[in-house]
């Protein structure tokens, strides 16, 4: 127990570490964005109902109801090191430099990078999600009644939370078959086994089916058609399955190929971002072969039968779509928030470099070797992401001189009453040319940050003279002809801001 204990504060160090380097710019400013800017008062409750995320009030009652970055930074951290922790029991994971690459690839990825950057109102509910999908394969793999149900219990919860993490539950779950193939467990024992998780896993979807739909009726809410509801989820009409899986696997090895990197300098006429860009996809080719190659080792080693190398080698082609299964669920509907099980790639890596350095006397130095492809990555992951907080913080400030400017600019027409005159807006800031966009942050990629401005929805620009100007303004809605627009100019230009019977019109944009 004291070992374990040990282990336990020594990943929570190494989580927590990686952790502010990373991402501790956002957690220590209150930079919003994309949806975040319309959730600094979480009060979507019933949205996500509507949308299967039915656990994510639970949420809410244990941390309140107000974004605080740094509070769930913290609690984040603390439920991505748990995560660590029980990932490395399961696979036997006890070297200390292992365990920090293992929290750093959980840690640094893209589906966190954007979570921080654009969604961090949910950043704990994403990090729960993880937990309790992982806490889920845990207890699968105890092969007790009990463990199964259990299991299904918490996946259900963890679907609840935010459902494209099962599939952190589906590649896990496939790096321990794996295992059990590699320690030579019996063919018996293994489709039993397998046989059970299968089982279970059919039985955590409807589980999780029949109490979305339980919800819905308790709480009286409609399901969501929006494109990120379930109200389509298993209508394959007129979809091709194959295509599907294609298009799945063709994603999954993007991710791998064309991991997002940092913006840098030219040297010698050689632009350096493409150079990292190359040098992650070589870091990625050799993780590969290590991972083959040690697989292969292990099998010489424990002399395993051939069904078992076969199940093997079956198992490694269904690994890309077990990471990315949410694709296919979706119908080809993904972005970066859903993709954080492809990072699984690497702790299939880690594993096998753990497996050969218990297994095969494998010395400190050449483990330490075999470690600095996934170290580039981790450092790659760690500039990408401050570059994309700062880019947060450059838009924000440019939105809150922008949003001053716009109501002071109201306040000077003739007749204007705060809060009394009706107010509409045409079109908004994102699609106004004359909002230019800087430069040198073009090339820093994010999903969710991929604009000119925060304002990425019509309701955007309100939402932030309420809730951060405390701006008292009646902004209504109504039908203002063509004619009447036409002949206004995009703000700030002249007559971008003029009366229409008693409404005070402001065109931002055709």
């Amino acid at each position: 127990m004291e070992v374990k204990r040990k282990k336990l504060l020594n990943i929570f160090i190494y989580t927590t570490i990686i952790a502010l380097f990373a991402h501790g710019y956002r957690f220590l400013n209150n930079l919003y964005t994309s949806d975040a800017l319309v959730a600094v008062f979480q009060d979507d409750i019933y949205h996500q109902r509507s949308l299967g995320r039915f656990m994510q009030p639970l949420i809410m009652v244990m941390r309140g109801v107000i974004c605080s970055p740094w509070l769930i930074g913290c609690l984040s951290i603390v439920l991505l090191s748990l995560s660590v922790f029980f990932i490395s029991e399961m696979l036997e994971i006890e070297n200390g430099l292992l365990l920090f690459f293992l929290s750093g690839v959980l840690t640094c990825n893209i589906a966190v990078t954007t979570a921080c950057a654009a969604y961090m109102p949910w950043v704990d509910v994403y990090a729960l999600a993880l937990l309790l999908a992982t806490l889920g394969v845990w207890f699968h793999f105890k092969d007790k009644w009990w463990g199964y149900l259990s299991g299904s219990i918490l996946m259900i919860c963890s679907m609840g939370l935010y459902q494209a993490y099962i599939d952190v539950a589906l590649a896990l779950i496939t790096i321990l078959l794996i295992g059990k193939l590699l320690n030579g467990e019996g063919a018996k024992s293994f489709f039993i086994r397998t046989g059970k998780i299968a089982g279970s896993l059919i039985g955590t979807a409807v589980g999780y089916w029949c109490v979305f739909k339980l919800i819905l009726r308790i709480h009286h809410v409609a399901e969501a058609t929006t494109y990120n509801g379930l109200s389509e989820v298993g209508q394959y009409e007129g979809v091709s399955i194959t295509d599907l899986i294609a298009d799945t696997y063709q994603k999954t090895f993007s991710f791998w190929l064309t991991q997002k990197t940092f913006v840098s300098t030219i040297l010698l006429d050689i632009r350096i971002s493409d150079a990292w860009m190359i040098l992650l996809r070589i870091c990625f080719f050799v993780c590969a072969g290590l991972a083959i190659a040690f697989i292969v080792l292990l099998n010489i080693k424990n002399k395993t039968p051939l069904w078992s190398r076969i199940l093997q080698v079956l198992a490694l082609i269904l690994f890309p779509l077990m990471c990315n299964a949410v694709n296919v669920i979706s119908k080809g509907m993904e972005h970066d928030l859903m993709v954080y099980a492809v990072s699984f790639f690497y702790v299939l890596v880690i594993y096998m470099i753990s497996r050969v350095h218990g297994e095969s006397g494998f010395t400190n130095v050449k483990l330490a070797v075999t470690m600095i492809p996934i170290a580039l990555i981790v450092w790659s992951s760690v500039v990408h992401s401050n570059q994309a907080y700062f880019k947060v913080d450059m838009q924000d400030r440019a939105a809150l001189s922008y949003a001053t400017r716009v109501v002071a600019s109201i306040e000077k027409i003739e007749g204007y009453e705060p809060g009394v005159t009706p107010v509409v807006f045409i079109g908004w800031p994102e699609q106004s040319s004359k909002f230019p966009e800087v430069l040198y942050l073009r090339d820093v990629y994010c999903y969710g940050t991929d604009t000119k401005t925060p304002f990425t929805y019509g309701g955007s620009l309100p939402s932030y003279l309420r809730d951060f100007l405390a701006v008292t303004m009646n902004i209504t809605e109504a039908d203002i002809p063509d004619s009447v627009i036409d002949d206004m100019n995009e703000y700030p230009g002249n007559n971008s801001i003029a009366y229409y019977n008693d409404i005070l019109v402001v065109k931002f944009s055709e």
